[in-house]
């Protein structure tokens, strides 16, 4: 799956980011870092708040964008639409109680997911 509203793509090595990174979480198997650069400011319409970078042995796992939606229900939907028509397949949907609405899309080799949690 492509992502082309981000410069990330999994796989990639820390190096290419190294400068952009602050580290927040230096697990036994994995790395969190926040990308600090501030060069994305939003993705698909919707203010972006942080960008996280999971790695594994150097390579980027993982990708977590949190959004400052104004309308946080509206704008879930309103994303859930847009990477469903990008990607042409519809997502599984997951609801638990009130607390995480969440679309995901699942492929061979990645998985892309977009949450919303009420709480938060």
């Amino acid at each position: 799956m492509e992502t082309d509203f981000i410069p990330f793509q999994i796989g990639m090595q820390y190096d290419n980011w190294e400068f952009d990174l602050e580290p927040l979480e230096l697990a036994e198997y994995y790395e969190k870092y926040e990308y600090t650069r501030g060069d994305i400011k939003d993705v698909l319409g919707v203010e972006i708040e942080h960008i996280y970078l999971y790695f594994k042995l150097d390579i980027l796992f993982r990708v977590e964008i949190v959004f400052k939606p104004l309308n946080p229900v509206n704008q879930f939907i309103s994303l859930a639409a847009i990477l469903e028509a990008k990607y042409d397949k519809e997502a599984s949907y997951f609801h638990n109680g009130s607390i995480i609405l969440q679309k995901s899309w699942q492929y061979p080799e990645k998985h892309l997911v977009l949450q919303y949690h009420t709480k938060t």
